[in-house]
């Protein structure tokens, strides 16, 4: 059994209390999260663009022709309708401790803010894919969608990290 206030785990700077007691001869766990760390940044809603979502369905139907979207036309005009993006589409750790926020992701290419384990910014990196599978010390590996042949091909890209700044490059 833990005390309160003894720590069980501790990463990366963020600690984590847990209390184990019984209850009701149920075992609970209680945690307990102390936040040491914010991450700001300024965001300036993007507008979603007419036609936006039926292109998207379009080039998902290449690449998943066996989908039935009647359903998914249902719920989606059962929801209200969304004027904007969200401001934060995704969230990638890296090997060393920096977290890659999506911005915008689409079909060909991904925005992706840079910050360092400290939260400062250091900056946005476009790249020529969608998807990120890993981000190392200098590589990272993204997914690219080919509609022309319908498969998903594994690229890499040489990250350059200096001064406070990130840039990729492809490695062909």
């Amino acid at each position: 059994m833990i005390a309160p206030g003894q720590s069980e785990h501790r990463s990366r700077g963020v600690a984590t209390d847990a209390v184990r007691r019984l209850a009701s001869g149920k075992q609970s766990i209680r945690l307990t999260w102390i936040l040491r760390r914010l991450f700001r940044r300024n965001f300036d809603p993007r507008a979603i663009a007419r036609g936006e979502v039926e292109e998207w369905k379009k080039a998902n139907t290449v690449l998943s022709p066996w989908v039935d979207w009647t359903d998914w036309d249902r719920a989606i005009a059962a929801l209200p309708t969304r004027r904007f993006h969200p401001p934060i589409v995704g969230l990638h750790v890296d090997t060393e401790g920096y977290l890659w926020v999506a911005d915008r992701i689409t079909l060909s290419h991904g925005d992706w803010s840079v910050f360092s384990e400290e939260g400062r910014w250091l900056g946005t990196v476009r790249l020529p894919v969608g998807l990120i599978s890993w981000i190392g010390e200098d590589l990272i590996i993204g997914i690219r969608l080919d509609f022309d042949l319908g498969y998903e091909a594994m690229e890499g890209y040489r990250l350059h990290r200096s001064a406070g700044t990130t840039r990729a490059e492809n490695l062909r």
